[in-house]
């Protein structure tokens, strides 16, 4: 069965994201807002999942010292380059 025309599915890898607590404004092509529901201390790296509003849940870095509470809001960006659409 065929999806959509308007659904799809894409691949990013966890290392291409950013995460961040402050919204990057809108000249940023692919942005997504939400809440950090987990954290985990990875020595160098923090490692997130943030809950988005569209319903995805995407986990990715951070520097060690980039810290994200549990529950704040949070926004997830990629470079248009590192998006592979999934067919």
């Amino acid at each position: 069965m065929k999806p959509p025309a308007d659904e799809f599915a894409i691949s990013i890898r966890p290392q291409s994201l950013r995460l961040n607590h402050a919204s990057p404004g809108a000249g940023t092509p692919f942005q997504l807002s939400g809440k950090v529901v987990e954290a985990a201390f990875a020595g160098e790296t923090w490692d997130y999942v943030i809950a988005t509003e569209a319903g995805l849940q995407l986990r990715g870095p951070t520097p060690a010292t980039q810290v994200l509470d549990i529950g704040a809001p949070a926004w997830v960006m990629a470079s248009a380059d590192q998006i592979v659409v999934v067919p």
